[in-house]
């Protein structure tokens, strides 16, 4: 890329987003938060250089930990703002880390698909809507999951929710809520990462 790594800072890009971490250890200090703007200045100087220049009304500064010192950082002389939440390859990130964001995302979205399965399709056979179940809604779900795999019993609830949604879209899976019913059709619930599905 041009930019000489540090050995406390990350430079993470992929395709249009770029993502710069202070990673293997803390910004704690005044020096630390020196060393990290001084950081930022050197990838504003690489990307004049490279004619690559950021639109710094997109960019973000999310702060982690319970004693971080919520230090303000500057890009070509504008104020980076604050961000609780930020999306990265998919995947909604808090500045807590907990998943429950992002479970509701992804809930919104099944149910956005599953509503559209809903209207449009008028023949509702079996074969038919449990492929479309398994192309269009379970890769949502599914989608990246060992990043952000839910522990709280309200986000399962929320994901588990989407598959009873599904099976109530016609009679003969109104039934089918549990997972040794589900594996009677061959294909089990959500479930969380690490888990062994019974």
């Amino acid at each position: 890329m041009g930019i000489e790594p540090r050995t406390n800072e990350l430079l993470a890009e992929s395709l249009t987003d770029s993502a710069i971490w202070a990673g293997l250890g803390t910004v704690d200090t005044m020096r630390d938060t020196e060393r990290l703007q001084g950081d930022l200045d050197s990838l504003l100087l690489w990307s004049r250089d490279w004619q690559m220049e950021f639109n710094v009304g997109k960019c973000g500064v999310m702060h982690l930990g319970r004693g971080n010192g919520q230090h303000q950082y500057v890009l070509d002389g504008q104020e980076i703002q604050r961000v609780s939440e930020q999306k990265d390859l998919g995947v909604l990130t808090a500045d807590n880390l907990k998943p429950s964001a992002h479970c509701v995302t992804v809930y919104k979205q099944a149910s956005r698909v599953l509503a559209m399965m809903q209207r449009t399709i008028i023949y509702k056979k079996k074969v038919i809507l449990l492929s479309l179940y398994k192309k269009l809604v379970r890769p949502l779900v599914e989608f990246c999951t060992a990043a952000w795999s839910p522990y709280y019993q309200k986000d399962k609830i929320s994901l588990e929710r989407i598959q009873h949604r599904f099976t109530r879209m016609f009679p003969e899976l109104s039934f089918y809520h549990t997972r040794k019913d589900w594996s009677s059709w061959g294909y089990g619930p959500w479930r969380s990462v690490g888990t062994e599905q019974t």
